[in-house]
């Protein structure tokens, strides 16, 4: 994980700022502000609270934990992340750890190490869950030799409590390239299909760019894995995938291609038998970034400008997040949505109702069980003049499924923050380069609430001053319904601003 971080630092420190227009790319429109905030309004926060306990760092300089997956896994919410401080030292590096919370995420148990068995794990941990058998499964970047490098996958059947010795399902024995980054996703849904766990992960060399295997015995055992990008040559970053009703897989990535003027976009592929073939790749963003290193971020650390997707599970519609480099400074955190199966998308929609112009950054997104709400979770730095300091934020929204015409509707509530006000990263763990801040953070959702989580570096200790933990908050749903912006001489709370789709078009109402 060191040398994959210390790599991107120094792309970062050596990358040139290239604008879009450089390459004949039109300059992207300013996507449609979300409506002003209202302060007289009560947000739905709740406290947040720590997920690791800084006490089990193995020492003074192994104190970093960042990049958290999150999922609910029956009575329990479950968190893994990069934790440097479960690290046993360099000859047998263990940079998982995981905590559990039996309470609905109002207080969490560090469980440590998610293995300490011969094989390094390296990092970039992701979660999935079968609802029919509450297996938990969490995949990471590790080896299964001294030479393979490999993404194993542990397994879990007492709620995420505890762990079997990992599986290496890449499927690709004594590969000499790094098999980083995986991403996990379930069929959760009645059916043929129901109970298939799918991977995609980032393959180097060659036989490069996203990979995908499945399982159909609970992740016992995994099939040769296929590429699903069409540019092996590229540089992708983290997939994220999605199962949805009809049993169609869905993977969204970001793709930057070599060359002196790289374009940055964000694609999409969809396969609807179980893995075995895809259909055409569909690029549904193309972005002003110019390579995957410049993030438009003041203070040039790094935070991945990775999208996240997230299904309706009733009518099947596809939300993707990511953030994306303004035409002056500065990112915004952007929405866009599909109707038709991930055929076609809308234009993106800004989230958060800042009016300062600040950086919102790596966004996440949930929806919930009964598909109603959707929840986005995203950096700011509205607070700071400088635009320095970092909060973690989050943005409801209420989904109408009968809106006008047939379409579907999101109703957009007034934002809120999770955090106060912090530094980004500048100090100092053994194990990772100075500017390296998240890959990325997640909200899971069920039936009651909404778990954000994220990396937040409000905490001192005797090493740094701005000591990076994780922390989350849980977002009851029933708080929410009374959470909105209110219109003059209105008597009822009334959303300022819907997108509607209708087949596969976001417009403004």
């Amino acid at each position: 994980m060191a040398h994959r971080r210390l790599q991107r630092w120094l792309i970062v420190l050596a990358g040139s700022i290239l604008m879009a227009n450089a390459v004949g790319v039109p300059a992207r429109a300013a996507a449609p502000d979300g409506p002003a905030a209202d302060a007289s309004v009560p947000a739905p926060t709740r406290p947040s609270t720590l997920v690791n306990d800084p006490r089990l760092d193995a020492t003074a300089d192994d104190n970093i934990q960042n990049t958290v997956s999150i999922a609910v896994a029956g009575p329990n919410i479950v968190a893994a992340y990069n934790d440097s401080g479960s690290s046993a030292g360099a000859r047998d590096p263990h940079f998982v750890g995981y905590s559990t919370s039996a309470d609905g995420g109002v207080t969490w148990t560090d469980r440590g190490s998610v293995y300490d068995g011969p094989l390094p794990v390296y990092g970039s941990p992701a979660l999935a869950v079968d609802d029919d058998s509450s297996r938990v499964f969490l995949a990471v970047e590790g080896a299964s030799s001294n030479s393979e490098k490999s993404i194993l996958v542990f397994r879990s059947d007492d709620h995420g409590l505890s762990f079997t010795a990992p599986v290496n399902a890449t499927g690709i024995p004594d590969h000499p390239s790094d098999a980083v980054l995986p991403n996990l996703a379930v069929d959760n849904f009645p059916g043929r299909g129901r109970g298939t766990v799918y991977l995609a992960w980032q393959q180097g060399g060659p036989s490069g760019g996203i990979r995908l295997t499945t399982s159909l015995d609970s992740g016992n055992s995994w099939k040769p894995s296929k590429p699903l990008s069409l540019d092996l040559q590229a540089d992708f970053g983290r997939a994220d995938l999605v199962v949805s009703p009809d049993h169609c897989l869905h993977v969204v990535y970001r793709s930057t291609p070599q060359g002196a003027h790289p374009l940055n976009t964000i694609r999409t592929r969809t396969s609807c038998d179980r893995g075995q073939s895809f259909g055409p790749e569909v690029v549904l963003a193309a972005l002003r970034q110019p390579t995957s290193a410049d993030q438009g971020l003041n203070g040039q650390f790094i935070a991945q400008a990775e999208p996240q997707i997230a299904l309706n599970p009733v009518t099947g519609a596809l939300y993707v997040v990511y953030h994306d480099t303004t035409a002056v400074l500065g990112a915004d955190a952007l929405l866009v949505a599909s109707a038709d199966n991930g055929g076609t998308w809308g234009a993106p929609i800004r989230i958060g109702k800042d009016q300062g112009r600040h950086d919102q950054f790596s966004p996440s997104v949930a929806v919930t069980h009964d598909g109603t709400q959707l929840m986005v979770g995203f950096y700011d730095r509205r607070t700071d003049l400088f635009d320095l300091n970092v909060e973690r934020w989050g943005q409801i929204g209420l989904i109408d499924t009968e809106a006008d015409g047939g379409g579907e509707a999101v109703l957009w509530r007034r934002d809120f923050p999770l955090s106060p006000s912090f530094r980004p990263p500048d100090c100092c763990d053994v194990d990772e380069p100075p500017v390296f801040f998240s890959d990325y953070d997640e909200i899971a959702a069920d039936d009651s609430a909404f778990y954000s989580a994220w990396t937040d570096n409000r905490d001192a200790d005797s090493f740094s001053l701005f000591q990076p933990d994780i922390r989350a908050a849980t977002i009851p749903i029933d708080a929410t319904t009374d959470v909105g912006v209110t219109l003059t001489g209105s008597t009822s709370p009334l959303p300022l601003v819907a997108h509607y789709f209708y087949l596969s078009i976001i417009q403004l109402s």
